[in-house]
């Protein structure tokens, strides 16, 4: 916030204090009048396009899943040259991987005796000094796949579907 603006004029009797708390009152009403219009006409706005937004919401939806659908069925014959995408004329389908995450090897194991095999073979080098966790970052960038079975742990790696469209071809439409 900047400096104070410096009043306009000044006040020197109760008078004009008076004069002054009523142009206040005038001028905060029809500032709520202002603010009640733009709500009213914003709420009309909204009306009179939801229903159209939530119609292009789920034909981008059902478009989407049938992109999906064609891609996860084909990919095989679609990906060329390694990659995990296709290049198409209005935009590109693909997979990406997603962030690797610290999960127990299977049901056998939980957060509790993972930590309890931690210790023992590591004492508390993948623990936090702060709060007493499982650093999770630490113990993915320095154990083999090895070590994290040894005490019950895996790293999984989710791929997700994506689909970007290509704006520069709303030329051709």
């Amino acid at each position: 916030m900047g400096r104070p603006k410096k009043a306009s004029a000044t006040i020197d009797t109760v008078e004009q204090a008076n004069a002054a708390l009523h142009s206040l009152l005038c001028a905060q009403v029809e500032l709520e009048k202002y603010v009640g219009a733009a709500d009213l006409a914003r709420a009309a706005a909204t009306a009179k396009y939801e229903t159209a937004i939530d119609g292009q919401r789920e034909r981008i939806a059902d478009l989407t899943l049938q992109l999906q659908t064609f891609y996860m069925a084909n990919y095989k014959a679609l990906e060329t040259e390694g990659r995990k995408s296709v290049q198409l004329t209005y935009g590109v389908l693909g997979r990406r991987m997603g962030k690797p995450t610290l999960k127990p090897l299977n049901r056998s194991w939980t957060w509790a005796a993972v930590k309890v095999k931690l210790r023992e073979a590591w004492a508390g080098k993948f623990f936090r000094a702060v709060e007493p966790e499982v650093d999770k970052d630490l113990i993915k960038a320095d154990l083999t796949a090895e070590q994290l079975r040894d005490v019950g742990l895996k790293v999984e790696q989710d791929e997700a579907f994506f689909v970007e469209v290509d704006r520069s071809k709303l030329g051709d439409l």
